[in-house]
Order: structure tokens, then sequence, then C-alpha cells
């Protein structure tokens, strides 16, 4: 059984007061659930989707990324101490390593690759 499985079972089927304490007991306290489903919108040619709140499974790329940020700007990091040239440098070495979801190429690569096909 998964865990939704186990959630349909208890929580959604529960009913009065018995709903009311197995709500309190989960972490984020409402017995209902959102939907795991993606919002997504188009613009131009390129897809954009938004991943749920607090749903990492979702966003493992960007997840990713922030590990990546966090080895030149540790959590908590106070951002107005930095130069905009040091932000700078930053975005450039990050977006010149190379990619295993892009296929080994930079983002910067596939960035003006885009730009080029779209002129």
């Amino acid at each position: 059984m998964s865990h939704e499985s186990d959630y349909q079972a208890v929580v959604v089927q529960a009913k009065g007061e018995l709903r009311t304490e197995l709500a309190a007991c989960l972490r984020s306290g409402r017995a209902q659930r959102r939907p795991h489903g993606r919002a997504s919108s188009s613009v131009g040619r390129i897809q954009v989707c938004f991943c749920d709140p607090h749903s990492p499974w979702q966003r493992g790329t960007n997840e990713n990324w922030n590990g990546r940020v966090r080895e030149f700007l540790p959590k908590g990091t106070d951002l107005s101490v930095r130069s905009q040239a040091d932000l700078d440098e930053i975005a450039a070495l990050l977006n010149g390593r190379p990619r295993k979801t892009l296929a080994w190429d930079t983002p910067a690569e596939r960035f003006a690759e885009l730009v080029a096909t779209t002129t």
C-alpha cells in the first residue's frame, strides 16, 4: 500500500470528530489534500510548468539547482553585502556548467540556441 492509499482510507473516509482528530495529527493539519496536478502556461514557444508548493518530488532539477547555488551562497547569506559583479560572476559559473539533463550542454549554450531560433 502507498501512503496515498493509507491517507484515503483513514482520513478521507473518517466522519465527524474522528476526522477532526485525525486531521489535527497530520503535519499540515488539513483533512483535505491538494491535488498534485501541475499548472502550466505557455510563453511563446517555451512551456513553463509550476510545481505544487511543498512538493520537492515534482522539482528534482530545481532542487539540484538550489544545491549548486548553495555552494556559492549558503542559506541565510546576506546578499546586500555582495556586489552585482560578484552575483554576475556566480551566475556565469553556474550557467557555464554542463548538465546531464541538457545532454551535457551548458544552460548558457541552450539559452543562446533558443534565442537564435526564435529571432
